[in-house]
């Protein structure tokens, strides 16, 4: 394994669960059993193309260091994801990536374009943030091509970056990386569109162009699909679930639900005993989506039920529900009570979660949603001592913060097929089906 430091996951709006809220909790729970079967990849770290741009980012970064020019490191990476966001935009055609809009509208304004740290040129509204620096940083270390502070590139990253892309660079576009940091050097760098400067945009569409060479492809696939050394041949697990998930869905996404995550656990089994492991791990995680999935759906209702009568939302739901959930297994559930309580930090969060997986089994509603109410309490109060979101007057719901984010409630006969959480799964499918799907 390469797994350089254990992945910290930044998240921004497009992969948190909305705004830092996350009124139960949860967040925590799911990342954690994420995070046992996926090592190295967030939620938004879903482009290799953006992890080759993220290296090569801090090789500029650290040659213009070692030589003494530029404005920082963190100046000298936000001007390089800025000219490349302008040839990914204007030479590839892209517009998936972060950034697109004002790229687009400072391509539309003018042909003319200015490369800078300051923020009337930065392509996000936090580029720093929302960019490469804050969303691939983390994975890019998890997965051994980043080390230290100010982030270096690992030996294998060096390696990579030195004897195969900058050479092929150099060999199609008679740039160097030292004349590329060069051009870049100056705090604001203004590029005219309609004359040399189409060259080098060219030149930078080049190197982020695809499909990869299978060289690049291997590569890419032992650091950041597999997290493997090159030199290590065993089927470890990160490289069981990517082959199991690209063998059941080869051409498109992979949907999460509790069927596809139970035929992946079968799948994985036929690889020996590290897949026998993987597999068990891939029922735990879908025993926990049967208990957090539904919680959070049902806080949700409550955040929707303003001036309601707890009794009347409790009674609704029975009729929507006519049958307790089929889907939680208090047996496997329990079994799980110190995973809950790792991931949490508290034991007494831990039973709780366990007290409300009883109670929804029970068809207990009523006593589901105090426990969801005394949950989202312990929250607000360990995470900044502010008010819970719901409090009960009278009889009454009184809803002081509204949200509108959450997952509806689930017919009863659709708790079968009831997910919400990704556990990092669709990142991992992601990155397999830009490398062609080419796993094995």
């Amino acid at each position: 394994m390469v797994i350089a430091s254990p992945i910290l996951t930044d998240l921004d709006s497009r992969a948190e669960i909305k705004g830092s809220r996350d009124p139960l909790g949860i967040q925590a729970i799911w990342t954690s059993y994420g995070h046992k079967v996926v090592s190295n990849l967030t939620t938004v770290s879903t482009s290799v193309v953006d992890f080759k741009a993220t290296l090569i980012g801090y090789a500029i970064a650290q040659h213009a260091s070692n030589h003494g020019i530029g404005d920082g490191d963190l100046p000298m990476f936000l001007k390089w994801e800025q000219l490349a966001a302008y040839a990914r935009y204007k030479v590839n055609n892209e517009t998936s990536f972060r950034g697109t809009q004002r790229t687009q509208k400072y391509l539309s304004e003018s042909d003319r374009v200015t490369l800078s740290a300051d923020l009337d040129c930065q392509i996000l509204s936090n580029q720093k943030t929302y960019g490469l620096a804050g969303l691939y940083t983390s994975p890019t270390k998890a997965s051994g091509l980043l080390e230290g502070n100010p982030p270096r590139l690992t030996a294998p990253a060096r390696q990579f970056v030195d004897d195969y892309l900058m050479p092929n660079f150099q060999s199609q576009t008679s740039l160097t990386l030292d004349l590329l940091v060069r051009k870049i050097v100056p705090k604001r760098v203004t590029l005219k569109l309609d004359g040399q400067d189409m060259g080098l945009l060219e030149a930078i569409g080049k190197l982020l162009a695809k499909p990869f060479a299978e060289m690049e492809k291997e590569f890419y696939r032992r650091h950041i699909l597999w997290t493997q050394n090159p030199e290590d041949d065993v089927l470890g697990p990160q490289r069981i679930l990517a082959q199991a998930m690209y063998a059941l869905s080869p051409n498109s996404p992979f949907v999460l639900s509790p069927n596809r995550i139970l035929e992946l656990a079968q799948a994985c089994e036929s690889y020996g005993e590290a897949g026998r492991l993987l597999s068990k791990k891939l029922q735990q995680i879908r025993t926990c989506e049967f208990l957090i999935a539904p919680a959070v759906a049902l806080f949700g209702l409550l955040l929707r039920s303003d001036g309601q009568r707890l009794e009347d939302v409790v009674e609704g739901l029975r009729q929507r529900w006519e049958q307790p959930p089929p889907t939680i297994d208090l047996a496997a559930t329990e079994a799980q009570k110190g995973e809950f309580s790792a991931a949490l930090r508290s034991a007494d969060a831990a039973h709780r979660w366990m007290k409300i997986a009883g109670a929804l089994a029970a068809g207990a509603y009523d006593t589901v949603f105090h426990l969801l109410f005394e949950q989202n309490r312990d929250v607000m109060n360990n995470r900044n001592g502010t008010a819970p979101w719901i409090a009960i007057r009278e009889g009454r719901i009184e809803v002081r913060y509204e949200e509108t984010d959450s997952p509806a409630v689930p017919d009863g006969d659709r708790l079968r097929d009831f997910w919400v959480h990704p556990y990092f799964l669709p990142t991992v499918h992601a990155i397999s089906l830009e490398l062609d799907g080419e796993a094995a």
